[in-house]
C-alpha cells in the first residue's frame, strides 16, 4: 500500500510512513509546493483573495471596537438598606440604582433582582432567581444617569430578629442578585445582559461598603 501511495517501499510501518514527508506536520511545503503550480494568474487571484479576506477580518475587528467603546454599558450601584442604613427586623427594604456608564443611551428589556438570606455553604452554585421588580416601569437611560430602584422584600423576604443579630454577627449572609438585558444602541439579534452579586459584609468584618461584589462567573458577568 505505501509504494502506490507515496512511491517508496521502504516504510514499513505506520511510524515510518507518518514520519516522511507525507506527515501531515509538513503542509507548509506541500501548499508552497501547490502555489508553485499555479499560474501568474491564479497566483495573483489567490493573493486578491487572501488580502480581500484579511481586509474583511480588520473591518470587522475595528467596527467591534467602535461598537463597545461607544454603546451603553449598565451596572447595577451597591445596595443600600433603608431607613438606617443596616439590616432591621421586619420586611426588607433596599435601595439600588442602574447606572449607565456607557456612551449610549441604554433600553431594558428586561431586569431581575433577587434576594436571599442564608450562610454561605447553603448559597447555591447555580442562580435561583426571583422576581422582585417591575420591568415596565423603568425608562431609557441616558449616558452617566442612574435610575433609583427601590424595592420591599415582603411578603418573601422578612427579617427576623434573629436572622438580624446572625448577620450583624457574621454568622449568616445576605445576596442581592440578578441580572439586567437592555438595548445598548448596536444590538441586532441579541441583547446585552449584566449580571451582578452583592453580599452583605457584617461590621466586624467591613472595610467601609455595607455589601461587596460576590466574584463567581455564573453570577457576577458581563456579556
Amino acid at each position: 500500500m505505501c509504494k502506490k501511495t507515496c512511491g517508496n517501499n521502504k516504510h514499513n510501518n505506520a511510524d515510518e510512513y507518518n514520519g516522511g514527508k507525507y506527515n501531515p506536520l509538513n503542509w507548509p511545503i506541500r501548499a508552497r509546493k501547490w502555489c508553485n503550480r499555479l499560474g501568474r494568474i491564479e497566483q495573483f487571484t489567490f493573493l486578491v483573495a487572501i488580502f480581500t479576506w484579511l481586509l474583511f477580518i480588520v473591518a470587522v475587528l475595528q467596527y467591534r471596537a467602535y461598537v463597545e467603546s461607544e454603546s451603553a454599558f449598565l451596572i447595577i450601584t451597591e445596595p443600600k438598606f433603608i431607613p438606617s442604613g443596616e439590616p432591621t427586623a421586619g420586611p426588607v427594604i433596599i435601595v439600588m440604582a442602574i447606572k449607565n456608564t456607557g456612551k449610549h443611551a441604554a433600553i431594558v428589556e428586561e431586569i431581575n433582582i433577587s434576594a436571599l438570606p442564608t450562610t454561605p455553604e447553603k448559597f447555591p452554585d447555580n442562580p435561583e432567581y426571583q422576581k422582585l421588580i417591575d420591568t415596565a416601569v423603568i425608562q431609557p437611560i441616558a449616558p452617566g444617569l442612574e435610575f433609583p430602584l427601590n424595592f420591599r422584600g415582603a411578603p418573601r423576604i422578612i427579617f427576623s430578629p434573629e436572622i438580624v443579630s446572625n448577620m450583624l454577627s457574621g454568622n449568616e449572609a445576605f445576596y442581592v442578585y440578578g441580572f439586567i438585558k437592555y438595548n445598548s444602541g448596536y444590538n441586532i439579534i441579541w441583547l446585552s445582559e449584566t449580571g451582578f452579586c452583592y453580599v452583605y459584609i457584617p461590621p466586624s468584618n467591613r472595610a467601609g461598603f455595607l455589601f461587596e461584589t460576590y466574584k463567581k462567573p455564573k453570577y457576577t458577568y458581563a456579556r
